[in-house]
């Protein structure tokens, strides 16, 4: 066994449930959530005709973050019964021509703004993650993603200079979590200019931020919760633990008071996995998990709140293991790589880490 997780499941079980629910989706083409954008009387094409690459998992986004998870379980477990069959499948999915297709969509479409900004992050997520893979037969394949990681890098930077306010949603086009994983990527591919820009646009909308009202949360269709992503990208973008510090005493001055009541925050838990709405819930207990944790680990060592945001973390992401036993796509075709993030942070603290540590307290 590689450990044990609080839930009393081996960590080698979830990741082999979650991973056989990522290769079935990234190659089923039906459902598929199709938005387009028609100027005039056309053809309405197929997901596959539109996305030869990532037309799976009901949506674009889902596709591409999959698409991340697969390689993620091949970095974490390449002896794993199954990690040749993942490496197989990304190499099936990810061709030059397939990726010259998904170009041709972004370079052609009449919705530039498609996927805008959630689904940019996760692509470029990917690419970071195949960029920098200790496998070579899936950093081979970065190169053919670099020519779409150009358009939508792009693209992002344009969009982010004109925006003026934060969106604070708890679904796909909230500011936060977008602008976190981008953050990430543009450390991760020394991309100093976009990383400036991300830092600076983040402490003009929220270094001021008071009183964030987590206690409203969440909303019945929340998968991200838009308090805590706030915390959870200035965490990356604050450089000073105890400035830090301070700017979460101000925005949650409730928990910084008392850490019983984030103790008390209760838990989620989709009860209508069938509702694709209803069903993010369980997305949303594992990103509640992976942002307190980053939290804890970005404050002072000796801090007060740190056990607090530790142990709330296992608590919520405790609670969303229990999507694993759900048999709906509307939970399957993307909670998993929610799943496989959170672990990426319960492991090592470190969504980037190359190998899981040996506890999962």
């Amino acid at each position: 066994m590689l450990t044990t997780s609080p839930s009393g499941m081996d960590i080698e079980e979830i990741i082999t449930i979650i991973s056989r629910w990522a290769q079935a989706g990234i190659v089923r083409e039906f459902p598929s959530f199709l938005p387009q954008v028609l100027q005039q009387p056309s053809k309405i094409s197929s997901p596959r005709e539109l996305w030869p690459v990532f037309y799976g998992c009901y949506d674009w986004h889902s596709a591409v973050h999959s698409h991340w998870a697969l390689a993620r379980y091949v970095r974490w477990l390449p002896s794993h019964p199954q990690a040749t069959s993942w490496i197989e499948t990304l190499q099936h999915q990810i061709t030059p021509s397939g990726m010259a297709g998904e170009f041709a969509f972004f370079t052609r479409s009449n919705w530039p703004s498609f996927e805008r900004p959630y689904g940019w992050a996760w692509y470029l997520t990917l690419c970071s993650e195949l960029a920098s893979h200790p496998e070579p037969a899936l950093q081979n394949l970065y190169q053919y993603l670099q020519p779409l990681e150009q358009i939508l890098r792009g693209r992002f930077r344009d969009w982010l200079e004109s925006l003026d306010r934060p969106i604070r949603t708890g679904e796909h086009n909230q500011t936060a979590f977008s602008l976190g994983m981008i953050y990430d990527y543009s450390k991760g591919m020394g991309d100093d200019a976009l990383r400036m820009l991300i830092k600076r646009k983040s402490l003009s909308w929220h270094a001021r931020d008071t009183h964030l009202p987590w206690a409203l949360e969440p909303s019945a269709h929340d998968f991200l919760s838009p308090s805590l992503a706030v915390a959870d990208l200035l965490s990356r973008t604050i450089d000073d633990p105890e400035e830090f510090s301070q700017w979460l005493r101000n925005a949650f001055p409730q928990w910084y008071d008392n850490s019983a009541t984030l103790l008390a925050w209760p838990t989620v838990e989709s009860l209508d996995r069938i509702d694709g709405k209803n069903a993010h819930w369980d997305g949303l207990a594992f990103s509640r998990a992976w942002m307190l944790l980053r939290i804890a680990q970005r404050l002072p060592h000796d801090h007060h709140l740190k056990p607090a945001f530790i142990e709330a973390s296992h608590q919520q992401g405790r609670r969303g293991l229990n999507s694993l036993t759900s048999d709906s796509y509307m939970t399957t075709h993307w909670v998993g790589s929610f799943a496989a993030y959170w672990l990426s942070f319960h492991l090592s603290h470190d969504p980037h880490s190359d190998k899981p540590s040996s506890s999962i307290a």
